[in-house]
């Protein structure tokens, strides 16, 4: 394969719009308007009510026709479509678009609207489809939303709205099918119209504050039904399993008593009902012996005897909380998230405790209220403080750094020691890594350094901290660029400006491409230290120059041809070739290129058993214990195999430091685990080297700094620049320059 890491990132072109002012409704005059007046100016209305020439994207918006306009769609001379999500909407939206009668489709998620929706939103005859997540709606939800004749789509999660549920016994039968009301903060009970008259068969009104008793015969339709993190209580209602139901949610509610009810006749197969965390007792098992159906499940763990009674919440500001759990303290626990361009100001209330982003209010407190207040903030204010231990950060970015060069494959990298993460996610702990305006990258928390361990003071933890994204520099334009890091509930953890550099790769073309081609050997006198010289080669895993040889003061060479394991090496590989591609592969180091710095251990293990499952991989390197990897994308390796469409993650990575190994040949193995077992997937070896100080030790060089040209790299005419980067431990590629 060419080029194996050059789509590790894609840099996506973006498209530079002008910024255009306030739109003046005088274009709704015009004699070429194909749309209504009353449509155009429910346009212009709302592009100026939300802040338009802030947009990310406006295309078009104040140039005829209007069907060109960024996120519109226009049929039969009808405005029928606005999809506007991810787009730094800022405002509300105005009541002129109640003017849009054809409109279906609302779209405008993920944005910073503000205030309430018109009252009259519903009564759009043509409205289908309604979807305002995480925003900052606050008030009442729009009866008319549920008189709505068309409306079968309503999702309004994530949002402020903090009044009671509207009378239900106006829904049409054939309207609302999926009703999406999650992370509010609703008050008031269910009520008992809701089951008598709708037809919605996906319901998710969890993390609200909700009370009083669940309805006989609620959502008979329903297919899913989510009630979790509320504070619903009583028995539990009839026929809580309805006909057609395979999973509900009543998770951490105050509802007692025996579950007598669940042991109606279920049709579905798979039916699993989740009624931990609230107050049951008695025995639940035996409800669902009847079923004939082995996969129906019901989660009953954690039941507690009392609970915490919370008056009330009082959440100011751009951001939301989420109820979690409660833990084995039997605390109540809340996570805090800032919407983006935000941040934590201050949090007070029924004696909790702020930890990272997770508020825990203790067991003991009865009859309280919270009060959370976000507040919108600028550049570098609105990374999410998450404390230190032992005087050391518990967020880190340690490359790049602010206003530094990278330049080849480097390893953006650093850790994240969140406390509460096991209350937060069941599924394995990540980040996201966004760079400029491309899509997040999501990267696996996986590496477990002991180094940063080690620092804070704590011995024997198993929990990996550490992340690290593989990149190639040559993915980006040469320029300054803008890197940030989110956690995986969306809060900025960290962020830091670089330039990235790449080098022309020959007199052909201008550009710049990975190369694999091998280069004389370079020598660098004086260095680490005065009469020590080290010899570079090109690496082109790497794209570097590395140090792979040494000759201190005294004339000693210090690379070592000592073995370091037992046995003769070996060149295992237990995966088959599809396509002419192996599945599995120990990519580097091996015994053709040189480990030398601070690297990434990566390779590649597609999954011939399960194609949708990527499995946990370990590295051992001789009889050292086996080292967790991280799973990662690899596009690249997927089209190599024909495997473009698999949601597996075949690469995996771990971040390594060659001064961790004695100079000399070393095994690498690739293991994955069965049972108390590990299994060999592939072995390789290969040479490790690391430069010594003035004592003969081996030494990471945090303090030195050199520059060195080279000629006639990587063609001739060309000269380039290599400077020492303490981050990797060698020499990086920082100028170029061209003969002619």
């Amino acid at each position: 394969m060419n080029n194996p890491l050059g789509v590790f990132l894609t840099c996506l072109a973006s498209i530079s719009t002008q910024a255009v002012a306030g739109l003046d409704t005088q274009i709704c005059n015009n004699s070429d308007l194909k749309v209504s007046y009353q449509e155009c100016f429910a346009l212009v209305d709302i592009y100026n009510s939300t802040n338009g020439q802030t947009w990310h994207k406006q295309e078009n918006w104040g140039d005829l026709p209007i069907e060109n306009w960024f996120g519109v769609k226009v049929e039969n001379n009808r405005v029928v479509s606005i999809s506007l999500p991810n787009n730094n909407l800022d405002g509300n939206l105005p009541h002129s678009i109640n003017s849009l009668s054809y409109l279906k489709t609302l779209i405008a998620d993920n944005n910073r609207l503000q205030g309430v929706l018109s009252e009259n939103i519903g009564f759009i005859n043509n409205l289908e489809r309604v979807s305002l997540s995480h925003n900052m709606i606050k008030g009442k939800l729009p009866r008319s939303l549920f008189e709505a004749s068309s409306l079968n789509y309503l999702d309004l999660s994530n949002n402020q709205l903090n009044q009671d549920l509207p009378n239900f016994s106006n829904i049409p039968k054939a309207a609302l099918l999926t009703l999406k009301l999650a992370n509010n903060q609703i008050t008031g009970v269910l009520p008992d119209s809701f089951s008598q008259s709708a037809r919605i068969s996906f319901l998710d009104l969890s993390n609200n504050l909700l009370s009083g008793e669940i309805p006989n015969n609620l959502c008979s339709m329903c297919s899913e039904v989510l009630l979790a993190h509320n504070a619903f209580n009583g028995e539990l209602p009839e026929h809580t399993a309805a006909e057609y139901m395979y999973f509900i949610s009543l998770q951490n509610n105050e509802i007692y008593s025996q579950a007598s009810n669940l042991s109606k006749e279920i049709s579905a197969a798979g039916v699993r009902i989740d009624i931990s965390e609230n107050e049951l007792f008695g025995s639940y098992a035996s409800n669902l012996s009847n079923r004939g159906n082995s996969k129906n499940t019901i989660d009953y763990k954690n039941q507690r005897s009392h609970s915490l009674d919370i008056r009330s919440i009082a959440l100011n500001g751009p951001g939301t909380l989420k109820a979690i759990n409660t833990d084995s303290l039997n605390r109540r626990i809340f996570q805090l998230i800032p919407f983006e361009n935000a941040n934590l100001t201050s949090i007070s209330g029924c004696n909790g405790k702020l930890e990272g982003n997770v508020y825990f209010l203790p067991q003991s407190q009865q009859s309280c209220s919270v009060e959370v207040n976000f507040d919108d903030c600028q550049n570098q204010s609105c990374i999410f403080d998450f404390g230190n231990t032992a005087n050391v950060p518990n967020v880190s970015l340690e490359t790049p750094k602010s206003n530094r060069l990278i330049s080849g494959v480097v390893q953006f990298r650093g850790w994240f020691k969140d406390e509460q993460r096991a209350l937060k996610s069941a599924k394995k702990p990540a980040i996201y890594a966004k760079i400029d305006d491309a899509e997040p990258i999501e990267v696996n928390i996986g590496n477990l350094r002991s180094d940063v361990y080690k620092a804070m003071k704590i011995n024997n933890s198993t929990t990996p901290i550490g992340w690290n994204l593989l990149f190639y520099s040559g993915n980006l334009s040469n320029g300054q660029h803008e890197l940030e890091i989110y956690s995986e509930d969306g809060i900025l953890i960290n962020k830091e400006t670089f330039t990235a550099f790449t080098i022309q790769s020959s007199t052909e073309q201008s550009e710049r491409q990975y190369i694999n081609q091998s280069y004389p050997h370079v020598t660098v006198n004086d260095f680490p230290y005065a009469n020590s010289s080290v010899e570079l080669a090109f690496n082109t895993a790497e794209q570097n120059f590395s140090i792979i040889s040494q000759i201190d003061a005294s004339g000693k060479q210090t690379r070592s041809k000592r073995q370091w394991f037992s046995g003769s090496p070996k060149s295992i590989n237990n995966g088959s070739l599809i396509n002419g591609t192996p599945a599995i592969k120990i990519e580097y180091p091996n015994k053709n290129q040189d480990a030398t710095g601070v690297i990434s251990i990566r390779g590649w293990h597609y999954n011939t058993e399960s194609a949708s499952e990527d499995i946990e991989l370990f590295i051992k390197i001789d009889d050292e214990a086996p080292i967790p990897t991280s799973r990662v994308s690899r596009p690249d390796v997927l089209a190599a195999l024909n495997k473009d469409q698999s949601p597996q993650r075949v690469g995996w990575s771990t971040l390594f430091y060659s001064g961790n190994l004695g100079n000399g040949l070393h095994r690498i193995r690739l293991l994955k685990k069965s049972g108390s077992q590990y299994e060999v997937l592939a072995e390789d070896s290969f040479t490790s080297f690391t430069a010594n100080n003035k004592s003969g030790e081996i030494q990471y060089f945090s303090d030195l700094k050199r520059e060195i040209e080279v000629d006639d790299f990587p063609f001739s005419g060309s000269t380039v620049t290599l400077s020492f980067d303490t981050a990797g431990q060698n020499f990086s590629i920082v100028k170029q320059k061209l003969a002619n």
